[in-house]
């Protein structure tokens, strides 16, 4: 009968226990009895109700109970509204259970075929009970065998908890009840959880696929008899109310890297969520001190005589608890008394659920105590909280509604349950006046959203009864709760925002401590988590342990990838739908910006149903609507929760979604299309469709280079030669290549990206050349290639390649670009007017060409960029300075007509270098920063760099050494950064003269002697003739 009683508890029902004990009513045929027979007994009819509920959870529950023979109702297809077949197979994650019989084989043997079965079916029960108190779901019983999901059908965000707490009481009650011939007989239990792909049929039977099964088998067979094993991944789950040991990593059949055990030892109750599912030590607080303050100065208030009510509501995971928790530790050091009434989601039905946990708590009462024990614990509390005839009346209130069965029973049975309430909640008051005569009291209410109609009822009387007394009432909830004690007087609401980026990165780097995660992982994790405390702290703790797994490497979509952690309050949320559960898939698939028309489409609603269960998502903070009808939109209040969302697809499933919502923006949102090709690409990418993909990427890099968008422009063309490579066409890599080529230059000129795809359009070329225009676009690529790398008497041996083919095809685009090369060439080698003839011819040839022709060819437009190469080699030439000094102005007259930013950004930081040689300071620093102002809006790295070393040389003359020292090699790391050395040895003879100018000639010899060392034959030699002027001066000195 201990079954059948505890069955009632969880189901609110136990004061009928010994009703059903008279009659001879058990748990094992308690579910044969109708309505009828239950008014019969005497329940009236709300309880009858009840009883009836409670069944029909205990019938499915006990569909593979032993002993009990059912048919099996068979599992209906599910169809759309066109009557097809449904795919309803879904990727669920599960906490799954494995429990085992010690010694069965044995017990076999010895036992009488009868006996056996005896045994077997009390461990069952005892199985089956216990499952079903923690909220799982038994999935197969085979021989002694036992299998369960917790998470299934509905996920909560305690799955793991409540399976670990099943297996800790089914290994207690086998233990306790079942022995043979004075030998105990013991189960034990593996419990794993991961992502497990199941069927509604399949799962009915008892069948998930994944490896989380065969991991809890295995893991089962590691533990000692009457204990508990569970997962690495279960045990990051689980909180600090429960212990746990390490047993070490094991070699387990079927996996190939040992799997990380641990044995459950015990668990403590604390009472609150936050102190239980704590995982990690907490990090600092931040960004909270305005609630702080306010929480603060309301129970300076209740020390002061004057009760408070505060309402403190906060979506999941925004930091409720956190404030309580710090709130509670300055109570503490107050000498304050703290009463914690913790409401559970499992627990809504269950009258006083909040008050019944607390005194179980309080008086150290386990569900394994017998009776006599656990009336002699809460008789010891009580004798600490009453006093008198209160002690008496409070002791047999307080037995009733914990169903303790006690000599002072009589005194209450008599009483309606109408009666019990109004004398329980009377004395509950008196409690808290008693306690708050001692020292000031809290009273916690934490998560109201899940509080049962009698717990609310307890506070009404509260806030109602107690006035000018040290107690303060805190109750926290979610938004979706609706308070009702808002506007009453002594009540204060306060409402916890989300972190702002600020605070979210100051949050994050502490739980980081020290470790360095990439910026574009900061960033991605400060979006994701979007400001709520929760997210981001066990995103910031996965990334941690991620980055310090030295065992294997992850890339960035694993490291930021969704915590396990989370999925289950994500899941939980989810699941906890009334309707339109099937729609959220979709709208993860969609996107950031979802319209109930493209719903509609692709799901086969009408228009007014998705419209509707978009509102109803919203209602319930899924989704968040943007805009008014009718042109109303909707996104994800969370990324989280769309990360979730999505998670919960198959990947066939998703890809179908895709291709369905591919189709439908090209059919219907034909400007959605146009303006946001990389959505369509994207969409496209995850449908498994290569080609259509490859070229939407390519139409996204175009228009984003049209917006001068350089490093979107990259990613999208980077995405396209990926697609590419899946379908092997030669002809597309070459034409994605060039405007890669073209992309990369303009980011960083000369970085090893842009000689990597040089290298392999060069290759792409040579092999597949049939246009002259190719065959010249092979070399030329080659050209670029030596240039970067400093070999310029190697480029310029490539340049009659470039007279011949342009000459025989007659191209002036060609010609113009072959003498462009040449001249590039003969200035590095330091042969000025050699090159200044060939700039001009080129300026020539550029007349006949238009930009697009040229920049076929190159990254910049090669008119600007010659003018001023040939101001800058005049310059160094040694000729006159004003007629220097005019050409410069001319040129940068015709610049402010340039359209093309990355051609003008170039022009600008060669003309600024070309004042270098004639020291005019102020009108360097004029071209210079604006060419800053070009390099950093449009993140031209190559052009910050050079900006920055020709800068720091200019205030090394303006007397700022120290500044310029500084600036200039943190300009030259920059640099060198990019992979390219053209303006390296240039760059260290302007330091060697910053630090003359400095004061310290040795250094600034040292510097120029080692960029003499450095100097290779065939090399850039332009700098030369300014080296030697420097050096000059620095052997005077010295």
């Amino acid at each position: 009968m201990d079954q059948l009683k505890a069955w009632l508890d969880r189901h609110s029902l136990s004061k009928h226990y010994d009703v059903f004990a008279k009659n001879s009513v058990d748990l094992e045929i308690i579910s044969d009895l109708e309505e009828a027979d239950f008014a019969e007994l005497g329940l009236n009819m709300g309880d009858r109700k009840r009883m009836m509920r409670a069944l029909r959870t205990f019938d499915e529950a006990s569909t593979s109970s032993p002993g009990r023979t059912k048919t099996k109702t068979p599992v209906q297809s599910v169809t759309d509204q066109s009557g097809n077949i449904v795919d309803t197979t879904e990727k669920l994650h599960l906490t799954m259970m494995f429990v085992d019989l010690v010694e069965s084989t044995t017990l076999s043997s010895e036992l009488e075929l009868e006996d056996y079965r005896d045994v077997i079916h009390q461990y069952q029960r005892v199985a089956l009970e216990a499952i079903g108190q923690h909220h799982g779901h038994v999935a197969q019983f085979i021989g002694d065998a036992v299998t369960a999901y917790f998470g299934y059908p509905t996920a909560a965000e305690d799955d793991a908890e409540r399976a670990v707490l099943a297996g800790l009481d089914i290994c207690g009650g086998v233990s306790k009840h079942l022995s043979v011939a004075g030998r105990t007989i013991q189960a034990r239990i593996g419990i794993a959880t991961g992502d497990l792909v199941v069927e509604e049929q399949s799962i009915r039977e008892g069948l998930a696929y994944g490896d989380t099964p065969n991991l809890a088998a295995r893991i089962m067979a590691t533990a000692q008899p009457g204990k508990v094993a569970i997962s690495d991944r279960t045990k990051r789950l689980l909180g600090t109310s429960i212990e746990c040991e390490w047993l070490g990593e094991y070699k387990l059949k079927g996996f190939q890297k040992p799997q990380g055990v641990w044995s459950v030892n015990e668990t403590t109750e604390t009472g609150l969520r936050f102190r239980s599912r704590q995982k990690h030590a907490i990090s600092p607080m931040v960004d909270r001190e305005d609630e702080m303050r306010l929480l603060e100065s309301r129970w300076r208030a209740v020390c002061d005589g004057q009760t408070q009510t505060v309402l403190l509501s906060g979506e999941a995971g925004i930091g409720k608890s956190r404030l309580v928790e710090e709130l509670g530790t300055r109570i503490d050091e107050d000498g304050g008394n703290r009463l914690n009434f913790q409401c559970s989601v499992h627990h809504k039905g269950s009258a006083l659920f909040p008050l019944v946990s607390l005194v179980n708590q309080a008086a150290r009462i386990r569900r394994s105590d017998a009776q006599e024990q656990q009336a002699s614990k809460l008789r010891r509390l009580l004798n600490g909280w009453f006093s008198g005839p209160d002690n008496e009346r409070a002791f047999a209130l307080f037995a009733n509604l914990l169903s303790i069965r006690t000599d002072v029973s009589d005194r209450v049975n008599d009483l309606s349950p109408e009666q019990l309430k109004t004398q329980l909640n009377q004395l509950l008051v008196n409690l808290a006046v008693r306690l708050s005569d001692r020292r000031p009291v809290l009273l916690l209410f934490e998560d109201l959203h899940w509080a049962d109609p009698s717990t609310e009822e307890l506070i009404d009387l509260l806030i109602e009864r107690l006035d000018q007394h040290r107690v303060m009432i805190l109750c926290t909830s979610r938004p979706e709760y609706k308070l009702r004690w808002t506007g009453l007087a002594s009540v204060t609401s306060l409402t916890v925002p989300r972190l702002d980026d600020h605070f979210a990165r100051q949050m994050m780097r502490n739980v980081l401590l020290g470790e360095i995660a990439a910026p574009e992982i900061e960033t991605q994790i400060i979006q994701k988590s979007d400001g709520v405390p929760l997210f981001l702290e066990e995103m910031a703790h996965m990334v941690r342990r991620r980055l310090n797994d030295a065992d294997s490497a992850h890339n960035e979509s694993d490291i930021i990838s969704l915590p396990s952690t989370l999925k289950d309050l994500l899941r939980a949320k989810i699941d906890g739908l009334v309707t339109a559960r099937e729609v959220v898939p979709v709208c993860a698939a969609i996107g950031r910006t979802i319209y109930p028309s493209m719903v509609h489409a692709v799901t086969g609603l009408s228009f007014d149903q998705a419209r509707s269960q978009l509102d109803y998502l919203s209602e319930v903070d899924i989704l968040v609507p943007r805009g008014n009808q009718p042109d109303r939109s909707y996104s994800f209040r969370h990324a989280l929760i769309q990360d979730a969302a999505y998670d919960l697809m198959l990947k066939s499933r998703a890809k179908t979604l895709h291709r369905q919502i591919a189709k439908v923006i090209v059919a219907s949102y034909p400007d959605m299309a146009l303006q946001q090709p990389d959505l369509l690409a994207q969409h496209y990418t995850l449908a498994g469709m290569p080609a259509e993909a490859r070229d939407s990427w390519r139409d996204a890099a175009i228009h984003s280079a049209s917006r001068s968008a350089t490093e979107e422009t990259i990613q999208h063309l980077e995405n396209a030669l990926h697609q590419n490579s899946k379908l092997g066409n030669q002809e597309s890599e070459i034409a994605l290549r060039k405007m890669f080529n073209v992309a990369l230059n303009t980011r960083a000129f000369g970085s090893r990206p842009v000689l990597e795809n040089m290298a392999r359009l060069h290759e792409l070329l040579l092999s597949s050349a049939t246009v002259p225009e190719d065959a010249f676009l092979a070399i030329h690529v080659q050209f670029g290639v030596q240039l970067m790398l400093g070999d310029a008497a190697n480029a310029l041996k490539m340049c009659d390649d470039f007279d011949r083919i342009a000459e025989d095809c007659n191209n002036p685009t060609m010609k113009a670009v072959g003498n462009h090369n040449r001249g590039m060439a003969m200035f590095m080698l330091g042969n000025f007017s050699a090159a200044i003839a060939q700039f001009d011819s080129a300026l020539e040839l550029r007349r006949h060409c238009t930009v697009e022709d040229v920049l076929r060819f190159h990254a910049a437009d090669i008119g600007p960029v010659d003018a001023a190469m040939r101001c800058w080699a005049q310059s160094l030439r040694g000729d006159d300075p004003d007629d220097v000094r005019v050409g410069i102005e001319t040129v940068v007259i015709g610049l402010n007509s340039e359209q093309h930013e990355f051609s003008r950004c170039y022009a600008l930081n060669i003309l600024a270098t070309a004042y270098q040689p004639l020291g005019d300071i102020d009108a360097l620093l004029d071209l210079i920063e604006e060419a800053s102002k070009i390099s950093n809006e449009h993140n031209f790295k190559y052009w910050e760099a050079w900006s920055g070393i020709i800068r720091s040389w200019a205030w090394a003359c303006s007397g700022e050494s120290t500044l310029a020292i500084s600036g200039l090699l943190a300009g030259i790391d920059a640099y060198l950064a990019t992979g390219s050395t053209q303006i390296t040895q240039y760059a260290y003879t302007l330091l060697a003269d910053t630090y003359l100018r400095g004061g310290d000639a040795e250094r600034a010899l040292a510097t120029i002697e080692k960029m003499k060392a450095d100097q290779k034959e065939g090399g850039v030699a332009y700098h030369l003739g300014v080296a030697a002027q420097i050096e000059a001066k620095i052997r005077a000195v010295v």
